[in-house]
């Protein structure tokens, strides 16, 4: 990615173009037709990698707060936290089985009726009371630690990390 560069990239699942080359995906779809989305996907559940690099420092967070549609890792080559931080740049993930635990009002299905995502509370039940820490939230952060579940969630904190290197072309 370009120096600096911030943004978020979302994991998209089973996306296919039809006759008129209008694109959709089963999760993370933009809902315009389109392959490149502007903003925000609009179709829910996505799970979020958010990054923001900035004079060979990168920091980066994983995100529920859209909900969680595939397991994610974000896994540093190398380098050392920075800003407050000590030690290597930590792994961060989301690989537990989020369908254990996400309740049926939250399930997403694809056509087939088959489990393709889990919605957070926040986006869908239109209740402030699930837009801070809450027991849904709660059940996702046992399964994925390093990962924000609700607005707001600070735990762990966004890592900002230097000297990460990757692996030649």
């Amino acid at each position: 990615m370009d120096d600096p560069w911030s943004g978020s990239i979302w994991v998209r699942t089973k996306c296919t173009s039809n006759d008129t080359y209008y694109f959709s995906c089963e999760t993370g779809d933009c809902g315009s037709g389109e392959r490149d989305c502007q903003g925000p996907p609009p179709v829910y559940p996505v799970t979020l990698l958010n990054f923001n690099i900035s004079q060979n420092a990168v920091s980066y967070e994983l995100s529920l707060v859209h909900g969680h549609n595939i397991a994610v890792q974000i896994r540093p080559d190398g380098g050392s936290l920075v800003d407050g931080g000590s030690g290597p740049c930590p792994i961060v993930e989301c690989i537990g089985d989020i369908s254990n635990v996400c309740p049926a009002s939250l399930v997403v299905k694809n056509k087939d009726g088959v489990y393709v995502g889990c919605n957070n509370p926040c986006d869908v039940l239109n209740d402030p009371n699930y837009c801070r820490a809450n027991d849904i939230s709660t059940r996702f952060k046992q399964l994925c630690s390093s990962a924000h579940t609700y607005p707001g969630d600070n735990s762990p904190p966004i890592y900002k990390c230097s000297g990460a290197t990757r692996p030649m072309d």
